[in-house]
């Protein structure tokens, strides 16, 4: 008996199949991310607290802090985009961050993973994640 599964049957059958993997893979972010977040900020941990995430527009204002500092930036629940500035006491932008807030993928928690830069010190981008 020949056991030998042609070409073309392959090539069918994974085409077929890849839907019923893809659910988690391309699964929408989060509408809100309001809540506690602990992310990693440089080696160092952080709570980046979003207080509110505004209503209007295809991009949504927050409200935040970053380990008690004021913080304010926007979040796209449409792809996950996430911008938000971090600010001194005088209300002075020190580092910027962008990212991107994970897919929701049921039984896990969310993720955000970004880069940010720092007036601080040299130019080059860190990473944080959560």
């Amino acid at each position: 008996m020949n056991r030998k599964l042609s070409k073309p049957f392959l090539a069918t059958a994974i085409l077929l199949s890849a839907p019923l993997f893809a659910g988690n893979a391309m699964a929408a972010p989060p509408t809100s991310i309001v809540g506690t977040w602990t992310i990693y900020v440089n080696q160092t941990i952080k709570t980046f607290v979003v207080s509110n995430q505004g209503a209007q527009g295809t991009c949504k204002v927050l409200v935040a802090t970053l380990s008690g500092w004021p913080t304010s930036g926007w979040y796209c629940p449409a792809d996950g985009r996430l911008h938000f500035i971090k600010k001194n006491n005088n209300g002075v932008p020190i580092k910027t961050f962008d990212g991107i807030v994970a897919g929701r993928v049921v039984g896990s928690p969310d993720r955000m993973t970004g880069t940010y830069a720092s007036d601080y010190g040299p130019t080059q981008a860190f990473g944080y994640y959560s």
